[in-house]
């Protein structure tokens, strides 16, 4: 049987099947093109220091908002921090190498981003073995360091300029009568180049002014230093990663210990300082450096070599100040360089309330315009009606520059008259009637009930009403109004008629809820500081189920490879693997709640059982710092209503701070008391007793006060925030001296008689 060639040709038949054929290898090359056009694209971004410093978050925030905006490809990021100056060494440098090679060996990366000098050059140094064929782009590095580093053809990158006499030539230019500059810097190896390069730099300068260097002390010797400063001083903070106590510091947190402690004004270098007490200076923007980087990133992640694209210029700094610090050391404002940036400029009052004062104003002047056409109306009829509707015209003028709402309401007869802001305000037609109903109709389904209930309840007592509540209008919008008004009655008490004003106050609740939403944020922001704090504790808690579930495998493994293996042996192997792995599962999710970021959700819950679950969290803290636990709970206590998670960040800071005041007391044994109490019926209380050195009289209600710190490296805000958590729950929060020593932290919430018993 012959098939394809008759007398040296191709048959019909074949022809078609090698069409068909090909038609289906293109369709296959398509889905394939498809499938990689589509394949996610892996981005690592390694950083020099660790993840939490501002520099970092700012540059991580701006590369992957970048990336994500300008890829047509999905990009998946993974971040890695070198941190030499927390883990020095060339070993730690090969550990790091290591990990990197173990961690990435599955995946290929499309474009490396380094973060700083430190990152470049180790990047640079094990690339051949790490990464060889992946493209780098750098940023946040000098471009001294970009030469002192062998670049190689497929490494491009932004250059950072550090501007040390643009920063000191602002500082000069604000204070002329400057004379003395103190440099304050850290001892670890990158605060050491960053004096040195100060101290070249500022040489030409010591002709005129006299330069102290405040470089590698311990934290409160420098303290002391600064708060004694002579007079025409100011002060060149650069960083301190760590100080001469060898003890590591965030530079941002450690700026603000010195903008508090200094007695002269302060500037710096960087962008992320800016708003944490420094005057400004020409300040290098990390966010600027990583949207350059991205921007490379995006061109390589295209197709373009590294080698072909042309380098770019540095970022330029911009001259930058906080005004709150102009105003603190009464610098004038008017001595800046044209084009500088003025942040957290607050605006006046009259800029802020402008419309309401003249609105204000432009009511209390027609109310006394009303007044006068009154009085005349006893000695000439004719004139004071003439001069009543002067008085109202006059009035409706001051009303509508005000961007007040009028109305009148006749009780009796249910109508209601309204002016035509009002009707715009509500959402009426010009022309349609409107009565109680008409104006009910309006409000939102939630506002509508108790907005009924006020108003009866003014007509009742015979007082005015003040009232705010949602309208919502025939296009849907939603706006909050707030309403002001005066009912009239005849001799009998029954109200006749009622008079008011209607005002918009939109945008002043939505700058409420925007606070109230902030607060929130910054709760959740130390729940998260304070649970980096137990990162420790959190991986010892982890480690012994983990071991436990290891060594019940190779106990099975054993027996196997002996052939003693019994079921009952397997079955209880089993139980000890799964009530270990029950364990870590806990404790995982235990630290996902308390991270997880959401609105407040109120429901029934056990203040017993809330104590608990934070003990286990901590206990292998406490166990580290050598602190017992004490846990007295009424289990007869009734139920409360509240957040878990907020109320599980108040007992935890509590317990911490309990236990790091008593880690200066050598003396006594280090006990930790949680106690749960009824003081009455309708009260729950929960009290944390520790055996340290107790608190200051003097300070007993002012650490309850935001940015006031008793501890070294306190932010100040975790029991500001505490009281107000506390307080939004119906409770109070307070503070005592032991009378046997120690303090007392206590809290009160209302008891829940509907919800079960603990």
């Amino acid at each position: 049987m012959k098939i394809g060639r008759h007398g040296g040709k191709w048959s019909r038949a074949s022809r078609a099947g090698v069409a068909i054929l090909l038609i289906l290898l293109g369709w296959l090359c398509a889905r394939v093109a498809d499938a990689d056009a589509l394949a996610t694209r892996d981005v690592l971004v390694l950083f020099s220091e660790e993840r939490f410093i501002p520099a970092n978050l700012a540059v991580k925030d701006s590369v992957q908002a970048a990336l994500t905006a300008g890829s047509a490809e999905p990009i998946e990021f993974f971040t890695e921090f070198l941190e030499p100056t927390r883990f020095p060494g060339e070993q730690q440098e090969q550990v790091f190498q290591q990990f990197l090679r173990e961690k990435y060996a599955d995946r290929k990366l499309a474009v490396l981003i380094a973060v700083g000098a430190p990152a470049l050059e180790f990047l640079v140094k094990y690339r051949a073995t790490l990464f060889p064929d992946t493209p780098i782009v750098f940023c946040g590095v000098e471009q001294r360091e970009i030469d002192a580093l062998a670049i190689g053809p497929r490494i491009i990158g932004v250059p950072a300029q550090v501007d040390f006499t643009g920063t000191l030539e602002l500082a000069l230019r604000l204070q002329p009568d400057t004379q003395r500059v103190v440099v304050v810097s850290g001892a670890a190896a990158m605060d050491r180049r960053r004096e040195a390069e100060a101290r070249q730099l500022f040489r030409p300068y010591e002709d005129r002014l006299a330069f102290t260097y405040l470089t590698g002390l311990p934290m409160p010797d420098l303290l002391r230093e600064l708060a004694h400063l002579p007079e025409h001083t100011v002060v060149i903070y650069l960083n301190i990663l760590r100080d001469g106590a060898g003890t590591a510091f965030v530079p941002r947190d450690v700026l603000e210990q010195l903008g508090q402690a200094a007695n002269a004004p302060i500037y710096s270098l960087f962008e992320t300082y800016l708003g944490h007490g420094i005057v400004g200076g020409r300040l290098l923007s990390f966010a600027q450096q990583g949207k350059q980087a991205a921007r490379l990133g995006l061109r390589i992640l295209a197709g373009e070599q590294p080698a072909a694209i042309a380098v770019p210029e540095a970022v330029p700094n911009i001259d930058s100040v906080d005004w709150r610090q102009l105003r603190r050391w009464d610098i004038n404002e008017d001595r800046l360089p044209p084009g500088s940036s003025v942040q957290f400029k607050e605006p006046s009052v009259w800029d802020q309330y402008r419309w309401r004062i003249i609105g204000a104003i432009a009511l209390c002047l027609s109310e006394a315009l009303l007044i006068v056409a009154l009085l005349v109306q006893q000695r000439r009829r004719r004139q004071a009606e003439k001069a009543l509707r002067d008085s109202e015209e006059r009035m409706n003028l001051a009303a509508a520059s005000a961007e007040l709402g009028m109305w009148w309401w006749d009780i009796a007869r249910d109508q209601i008259e309204a002016t035509e802001k009002c009707r715009a305000l509500y959402g009426f037609a010009p022309a349609v009637p409107l009565n109680y109903q008409a104006f009910l109709n309006t409000l939102h389904p939630d506002d509508r009930e108790p907005t009924h209930q006020a108003i009866q309840q003014v007509l009742a007592e015979q007082t005015e009403f003040h009232g705010e509540y949602r309208v919502v209008r025939p296009d849907g919008s939603l706006r909050w109004l707030a309403a002001k008004g005066r009912g009239y009655f005849d001799s009998a008490g029954k109200p006749l008629r009622m008079l008011g004003v209607s005002i918009d106050v939109t945008e002043r609740k939505q700058v409420e809820l925007e606070a109230q939403r902030q607060r929130q944020e910054l709760a959740h922001m130390m729940r998260v500081v304070t649970l980096g704090e137990l990162s420790t504790a959190f991986a010892h808690e982890l480690n012994q189920p983990l071991t436990a579930i290891l060594s019940n495998a190779q106990a099975a493994q054993r027996f196997l490879a002996h052939g003693r293996l019994e079921v009952g042996d397997l079955n209880a192997i089993l139980a000890d693997i799964v009530a270990a792995a029950q364990r870590a599962s806990e404790v995982i999710g235990q630290v996902r709640a308390m991270l997880k970021k959401g609105e407040v959700q109120r429901q029934p819950l056990d203040i017993n059982a809330i104590i608990r679950e934070v003990s286990k969290l901590i206990h292998s803290d406490l166990i580290t710092r050598q602190v017992s636990l004490v846990m007295t709970l009424d289990t007869t206590l009734p139920g409360v209503t509240g957040d878990s998670i907020q109320l599980q960040q108040v007992i935890l800071n509590l317990l911490l701070n309990g236990a790091e005041a008593m880690l200066a007391s050598a003396s006594r044994p280090r006990q930790l008391e949680v106690r749960t109490t009824r003081p009455d019926a309708a009260t729950i209380e929960v009290s944390v007793h520790d055996t340290g050195v107790g608190i200051d009289p003097q300070q007993v209600e002012h650490i309850f006060e935001p940015f006031v710190t008793t501890k070294p490296h306190g932010l100040g805000m975790g029991l500001a925030i505490s009281r107000s958590i506390i307080a939004a729950h119906g409770g109070r929060l307070w503070a005592e001296n032991h009378p046997e020593g120690g303090a007392t932290f206590r809290f009160t919430l209302p008891a829940d008689t509907g919800a079960p018993a603990c």
